[in-house]
């Protein structure tokens, strides 16, 4: 019996230890499965921000006007046919644009392309037309809505509901610099989207914080005035904005996050004071930052201290320098959620974080003023949308 008892408890050590070691084998079998597929998701998302992107929008700027809308091919690690503008990836989804004016617009140009006319079996198709020849179709299609012309600035954006599939499209936030009750703008912006539970995110803010005093500058009384919360946001834009849209997109299980990048500012379209200005600022002149601290610094008192001042006043111009250190802010907060890791893979409801590179088809060919860009062009940047939220999601 004790013989027998011994062999039964061996085979039962030896069928623990084989139960065990099968266990084990399977977790680390499951966990080299679950890091082999984060590692492919990490190389995808990088592969559509730094390879596939940037060839799409090269392709684009070939030929803005004729290319903008129309069907194009790139060739890079692979050979991928891009559609023309289609709005169908919004169909079915709740869509929430967080931001200033530069997704406000954008999303009254949306409006138009996302409601049916009472008399259309079919939306109309946009793949094969010019950009002129599309915006005066939206144009008349926008009167026909009794809607407000996509380029008006005093009426906000229409929300689009559709209850027959889901669509929910709706612009959330300010369109200037919010000089007043900042925080509480703020606060609301991120209650509304936490509401929506948002499918897919664009998000874009730090533009109208850019100063170029004394023209444009914090406290002036002027209705462009900056606020000191802005300039403090401003001082910390990746932990106090990239983060907080980042940590709301993870609490609202949306699957595609996308960073607008900053417009685009073409100095040579400047004019005026803001033309004598803007060269000063883009070279760090000693004399025009003293200034800017001296007048920033009369209010701020002991909030700010010298370097965070000093800083601002040398960054912060509404310049291509200013717009592109915001720029620069985004693809080093999207590259180090890749890098480290954050960005997992686990399934379907992943969330994909990327970069709308809306800047790169803005040029000095779209703007007359230096940073306010053509309306027609909100049909390319949309494509370019359309693209952005199409590649993305092949990585999901």
């Amino acid at each position: 019996m004790r013989r027998g008892g011994r062999i039964l408890l061996s085979t039962i050590a030896t069928a623990g230890y084989l139960h065990l070691t099968l266990e084990r084998g399977l977790a680390t079998s499951r966990s080299v499965r679950h890091e082999n597929k984060t590692t492919s998701y990490n190389k995808c998302l990088q592969d559509v921000t730094y390879t596939e992107l940037p060839a799409l929008i090269s392709k684009l700027n070939e030929d803005p006007e004729s290319n903008a809308l129309r069907q194009v091919k790139t060739n890079t690690t692979t050979t991928i046919n891009h559609k023309g503008l289609d709005m169908a990836v919004f169909r079915g989804k709740r869509v929430a644009l967080m931001g200033d004016s530069t997704l406000y617009y954008l999303a009254k140009w949306m409006y138009p392309l996302l409601t049916s006319l009472g008399d259309e079996a079919a939306l109309p198709s946009y793949e094969n037309q010019t950009l002129k020849d599309a915006a005066s179709l939206v144009y008349e299609r926008t009167a026909k809505l009794g809607a407000q012309h996509p380029a008006e600035k005093f009426t906000p954006p229409r929300v689009i509901k559709d209850s027959n599939d889901g669509t929910w499209v709706q612009w959330m936030g300010f369109s200037g610099p919010g000089q007043h009750d900042f925080e509480t703008k703020l606060d609301s912006m991120f209650e509304t989207a936490k509401e929506m539970k948002p499918d897919i995110i664009i998000a874009n803010m730090g533009f109208h914080w850019l100063h170029l005093c004394p023209q444009r500058c914090p406290f002036s009384g002027k209705i462009m005035s900056i606020s000191e919360s802005a300039i403090a946001l401003w001082l910390d834009y990746k932990e106090r904005w990239l983060e907080r849209i980042h940590n709301l997109a993870l609490i609202s299980n949306t699957s595609i996050l996308l960073f607008k990048t900053t417009n685009f500012v073409c100095e040579e379209k400047r004019y005026g004071e803001y033309a004598g200005l803007a060269p000063l600022y883009t070279k760090s002149d000693i004399q025009t930052l003293e200034n800017c601290m001296n007048t920033i610094q009369q209010h701020v008192k002991d909030s700010l201290n010298a370097t965070h001042v000093h800083r601002y006043c040398e960054l912060a111009s509404l310049t291509e320098r200013g717009s592109q250190y915001l720029n620069e802010q985004i693809t080093e907060f999207v590259d180090e959620l890749m890098l480290t890791g954050e960005v997992e893979a686990h399934d379907s409801s992943s969330l994909a974080v990327g970069i709308l590179y809306d800047h790169s088809v803005q040029g000095c060919w779209s703007t007359t003023d230096g940073y306010h860009h053509k309306h027609d062009a909100m049909l390319l940047r949309l494509r370019l949308l359309t693209n952005t939220i199409e590649s993305y999601n092949r990585c999901r």
